[in-house]
């Protein structure tokens, strides 16, 4: 052992100690392009300012977000106006707001075509476009609802929409009523939850349609109520007029009587 460790020692001693390594050969060359391609792309390259980059101020950094969160491009404003075209010319009167949570694009045609049955037209837009659609208008007190990007509406024509909304999602086992919410939505796909309801230019709460769908159909109750309010315009009229009848009457019968013991004297 003694022995090996000598001749190990003189081995690395010496000063003939080889050494062994081994290079590949599969090295990448680096050649530069042609001088012409070179040439060529510096002739074709666009002269662009310098930009100086430097830190903005936190001012300016507070007025360019005010800036792009109130104003609105041309685009945006073009989009606004279309949508507003659009509820006007096909007649909505009934608006609904619900969330909505994300969903399969298989699972939303399916709901849409579902509602759209119903008279009902479900659709999604931003919360900017739905902020300044709102804006100047007696649903302004909606806007605080479109405050992020989660919410969609229930698009209605007639009266009765309101009870498709309310009673006729009912039937569907996907929609489970939460209090004054209602919550509906695909098994583990979607979820809805009505937020507000609103017809012409009032503003409904849930219970307040829930009693209403106790009831028959809102339409009959519509006419029912013009009716009843015609009935007491005519009456009212009758009452006024039968003193001022009976008044004439009585003058003219006073004056009759009067000509009458006029021409016997």
């Amino acid at each position: 052992m003694l022995k090996l460790c000598v001749e190990e020692f003189l081995r690395r001693s010496s000063p003939f100690y080889r050494i062994s390594c081994s290079v590949s050969t599969k090295y990448e060359i680096v050649k530069p392009r042609p001088y012409r391609r070179r040439l060529f792309e510096a002739a074709l390259l666009p002269e662009v300012p310098e930009v100086n980059e430097s830190c903005s101020s936190w001012r300016k950094n507070q007025e360019q977000r005010r800036i792009a969160r109130t104003e609105y491009t041309e685009m945006e404003l073009a989009f606004v106006k279309h949508i507003r075209e659009w509820i006007n010319t096909e007649g909505f009167r009934m608006l609904a707001v619900c969330q909505f949570l994300p969903v399969k694009g298989r699972a939303e045609w399916l709901a849409k075509n579902q509602f759209r049955l119903k008279g009902l037209e479900l659709r999604k837009f931003d919360s900017r476009t739905m902020l300044k659609l709102l804006e100047g208008t007696c649903l302004e007190p909606l806007s605080v609802l479109f405050k992020y990007e989660d919410n969609c509406c229930l698009f209605g024509k007639e009266v009765d929409s309101l009870r498709s909304v309310i009673k006729e999602c009912k039937r569907y086992s996907w929609i489970e009523p939460l209090g004054n919410v209602l919550r509906f939505g695909y098994t583990s796909t979607v979820t809805n939850i009505l937020l507000a309801l609103t017809f012409d230019s009032r503003i409904l709460s849930v219970s307040e349609v829930e009693k209403l769908c106790r009831l028959g159909s809102l339409e009959h109750l519509r006419l029912e109520t013009i009716s009843i309010l015609e009935t007491f315009s005519h009456q009212s009229l009758s009452m006024l007029s039968s003193p001022s009848n009976c008044l004439s009457n009585t003058l003219t019968y006073m004056s009759s009587s009067k000509s009458i013991n006029n021409s016997s004297t």
